[in-house]
């Protein structure tokens, strides 16, 4: 068991720290990571098989890392959708392959997309899964060949509570 006190001066806004302490506890262990990129995650999150390494590639996250920092100089994240299981006790699905049969047979779903959409909308989980869009890169996107992972501009909404 581990038990972490926040002191009174690092409580940014009371109401909102006491309303939900766990986010003031991510805070406190993000200001003492000693990584340069993190990936925040509920404990109950169970990453797919090989994504630190297709996140990371032979060249250590450079490439990622460079996408992240370097551009227009507006802060950047790296959104992971998150899927969640239809019902209790379903087979979780570790890679690629096996979450698209798992999402055609409805046994997994976008993260509560059906009962507060609101929280991942913005993911755009059908154009996630479809892959990458025929055409040219929009600029600031990372692409496979030059950053090691596909992905794609997304907007914030209200509500929205990504993965990063």
């Amino acid at each position: 068991l581990l038990v972490h006190r926040v002191p009174e001066e690092e409580i940014a806004c009371p109401a909102y720290d006491t309303l939900y302490p766990v986010n003031t506890l991510r805070n406190a262990a993000l200001s003492v990571a000693r990584a340069e990129l993190v990936l925040l995650l509920d404990v109950d999150f169970v990453p797919s098989s090989g994504l630190c390494a297709l996140l990371c590639g032979a060249d250590g996250a450079q490439r990622l890392r460079e996408a992240l920092h370097g551009g227009s100089g507006a802060p950047t994240a790296l959104v992971v959708p998150a899927f969640e299981a239809t019902r209790l006790g379903a087979q979780l699905p570790r890679d690629g392959v096996s979450l698209r049969e798992a999402l055609s047979s409805q046994e997994v779903e976008g993260f509560h997309i059906s009962h507060f959409p609101k929280g991942h909308r913005a993911t755009d989980f059908e154009r996630w899964i479809s892959g990458q869009a025929a055409g040219s890169p929009s600029p600031g996107r990372l692409v496979s060949g030059a950053h090691g992972v596909d992905a794609y501009p997304i907007d914030y909404e209200e509500h929205f509570e990504p993965y990063v």
